[in-house]
């Protein structure tokens, strides 16, 4: 048994090309076909003249991404291998050494598949090809007896069909751009025994006094064994030892633990934003894992109580009314992957300096990276977070439901431990589109 578990990333060396060319031209990953194209000097900058018009070939086309790479000889020995994409945009087929092992059809999601049998110990092959965003919808909006409503969309109205980012097909702000590609990191990842999946601080209950926090861990295992649970946060002085048993497969660990007189994270201007660095550990004799969360503690409630003006709808953080200021926040670029974490801070300093408390993630754009919200944690800045669905109807067939379940469960566990995030919000404007945009109408019930 090896001491630890194995990450190898997969994000350097990869290929690309149009189908039926031979030729194969450098790629970044993450990143997309057409920063791809402009790196390589095949197609002008996007944003100058009728470009965008120009360039919507690349939209209708399929694509191919290629990465020759060795696995480390450690991680090949692991008893699991898995191949984690974060994130495909958005049609894809996955191929590694000949065999296809993937099929996605979600940007807003991972992709994960063992891949122990197919790993050989010299050269690998992972092949990525892309189908066109476009003529891969058609045909689902070609099968509905309706068309759905997509007024934004400059291609052929077949974004409500795809889950994929809505202002990537034009919108009244900015250009068409379908793009595609590996939009998200890829890695490798080996183990033996175990391993820390996700660590969540469910805050129970908040106050100026007590803050009474169930630590929920989830745990992939291989076999069944006893082993150490091993929960510390320096700033607190937490430091809790329990021996569990797990069992294979997937296993939840949970402990309720409480830090007295904690010092509470508040939205700026009306306190400080002090966090939390909690390490959990799993270990035996003979082997160990190590998960890291950095967390802020507030109690966070929205007030829609109603008095003699109507209904309020306030937030409360730890027991205080905010007024909110802010504005909303769209993608700051058509093309994310090359957007810094120096990007996100300029802007959002923008919106403090600007007296701003709060930002509301649009939902026509993304999921926003780890950046964008780690620097919301630490400019005491209020999320309210869309999910991705704006300005149209969407299909209610059992395939898209169900993706989008997947999509909504990865968003909600990824993001659950920021203590910026001030709610959940379905979509952008579909139900006003129903009430007041004459859609009732044009689609009668």
């Amino acid at each position: 048994m090896k001491n630890k578990n194995i990450v190898q990333s997969l994000t350097k060396g990869w290929k690309f090309k149009v189908e039926n060319s031979d030729e194969w031209l450098d790629a970044t990953v993450p990143g997309s076909v057409h920063l791809d194209l402009f790196d390589n000097n095949i197609i002008p900058d996007p944003f100058i003249g009728t470009n965008e018009i120009d360039l919507q070939w690349i939209s209708d086309s399929d694509w191919f991404y290629k990465l020759i790479f060795m696995v480390d000889a450690d991680l090949l020995e692991r008893e699991k291998i898995k191949l984690k994409f974060y994130g495909l945009d958005t049609y894809a087929e996955v191929f590694l050494n000949k065999k296809q092992i993937l099929s996605s059809d979600n940007m807003f999601r991972p992709w994960e598949v063992d891949v122990k049998s197919q790993l050989i110990e010299n050269t690998n092959e992972l092949i990525i090809k892309f189908l066109s965003p476009i003529s891969t919808a058609m045909p689902l909006m070609e099968e509905k007896n309706y068309i759905l409503p997509a007024d934004n969309d400059k291609v052929k109205m077949t974004s409500p069909y795809t889950r994929k980012a809505p202002y990537h097909y034009g919108w009244d702000w900015g250009p068409s751009f379908a793009t595609s590609g590996v939009w998200q990191p890829v890695e490798l990842y080996g183990y033996d025994s175990f391993f820390i999946e996700d660590v969540y601080l469910q805050q129970i209950a908040i106050d100026k006094k007590s803050a009474k926090i169930c630590v929920i861990v989830s745990v992939e295992a291989v076999t069944s064994g006893k082993v150490d649970l091993i929960i510390n946060e320096p700033n607190s002085g937490t430091k809790i030892l329990k021996t569990i048993d797990l069992v294979p497969g997937h296993n939840e660990i949970k402990k309720n633990i409480e830090i007295v007189n904690p010092k509470l994270w508040w939205p700026v201007g009306y306190g400080q934003q002090d966090m939390y660095n909690f390490t959990v550990i799993l270990k035996t004799d003979s082997f160990e894992d190590v998960f890291n969360r950095r967390v802020g503690l507030r109690d966070f409630k929205i007030n829609q109580n109603s008095d003699k003006d109507g209904s309020n709808f306030t937030f409360v953080v730890n027991g205080k009314p905010v007024f909110s200021k802010g504005a909303n926040w769209i993608p700051a670029d058509s093309f994310t992957t090359r957007l810094a974490r120096e990007n996100y801070l300029n802007i959002l300093q923008s919106a403090v300096d600007a007296n701003m408390n709060t930002v509301r993630v649009w939902g026509g754009g993304i999921y926003e990276s780890d950046d964008f919200y780690n620097l919301c944690d630490e400019m005491g800045l209020i999320v309210w977070q869309d999910f991705m669905f704006a300005c149209t109807l969407y299909p209610g067939d059992d395939n898209f439901l169900k993706s989008v379940k997947e999509e909504a469960e990865y968003q909600v566990r990824r993001l659950r431990n920021h203590p910026s995030l001030g709610l959940w919000c379905g979509n952008n404007e579909i139900a006003w589109a129903w009430y007041n945009w004459g859609w009732k109408d044009r689609f009668p019930e």
